[in-house]
């Protein structure tokens, strides 16, 4: 819950994901610890708590990634 309103609180443009904490998600991932793979479960979940398409929520963490970097990305 603190992550939550952490992540609502925070400017959208401040918003970077990543999934390799050593943690384990009891709830969602059953004991699992973190790994890249939860990438995409984690972006959904940023979508669901921001209220955005999962798309726009890509979109605007490729942008923060971008801009973190200082670097254009190019996909394919």
């Amino acid at each position: 819950r603190k992550t939550r309103n952490l992540l609502i609180k925070c400017s959208v443009d401040r918003i970077l994901i990543e999934t390799d904490s050593p943690v384990e998600y009891d709830a969602c991932f059953g004991n699992t610890p973190s790994n890249p793979l939860f990438i995409s479960s984690v972006a959904y979940a940023v979508s669901l708590i921001l209220k955005k398409s999962l798309e726009e929520t890509l979109n605007i963490m490729l942008n923060n990634s971008q801009n973190y970097i200082r670097r254009k990305m190019r996909w394919g």
